[in-house]
């Protein structure tokens, strides 16, 4: 059986899809086929504001790859264990986020700027401190297998600090194992 499903939607609101996803108010277009599913709009999902979003979830992964997210969104720091992250204790605040991110059962690759503007920061572990309001970017590239999370780079550029190289972060993500 061959089928493909489009829909316009508006104010379309799903709790738990594919166990990971709660939207809301989500506005854009909807497809289905024999494949994927696909979802290209705006809208809340886990409490991030997406402003651009293109989502596809494969029913078969690919290279052991299901979902597949591009997305410009603006994330308080408390939706980030809904994206499979931990509150940060140091910090306060929301995240400008544009973001390609590739997932699946057990591995995720992902490549993000960060705007780190809206966020007030005390990473007392690298001896920085930053004020909310005060611009500060992230660039980074990550990879997460076997539960270890390794920034394979980054790029770190705000008032008082600049900083590059990688990153392996504890099994917990709530402090850094080794920074170089």
């Amino acid at each position: 059986i061959a089928y493909n499903v489009s829909a316009d939607v508006k104010n379309f609101a799903i709790p738990g899809l594919l166990k990971k996803f709660d939207i809301k108010n989500a506005n854009g277009k909807l497809t289905v086929d024999t494949k994927q599913l696909q979802f290209k709009g705006t809208g809340n999902v886990n409490g991030a504001t997406a402003s651009q979003a293109d989502i596809i979830y494969k029913f078969t992964p690919e290279e052991g790859l299901d979902t597949f997210i591009n997305v410009e969104a603006t994330a308080p720091m408390e939706s980030l264990p809904r994206f499979g992250y931990p509150a940060l204790s140091y910090a306060k605040g929301a995240l400008g986020v544009k973001a390609d991110v590739k997932q699946g059962a057990e591995k995720e690759f992902s490549s993000a700027t960060i705007d780190l503007t809206n966020t007030a920061l005390d990473v007392k572990s690298i001896g920085w401190k930053k004020p909310d309001k005060e611009p500060a970017t992230l660039t980074l590239k990550a990879e997460k297998q076997n539960e270890v999370l390794r920034v394979t780079e980054f790029q770190l550029e705000g008032k008082d600090a600049k900083a590059s190289g990688s990153a392996t972060l504890s099994k917990d993500l709530s402090d850094f194992e080794q920074l170089q």
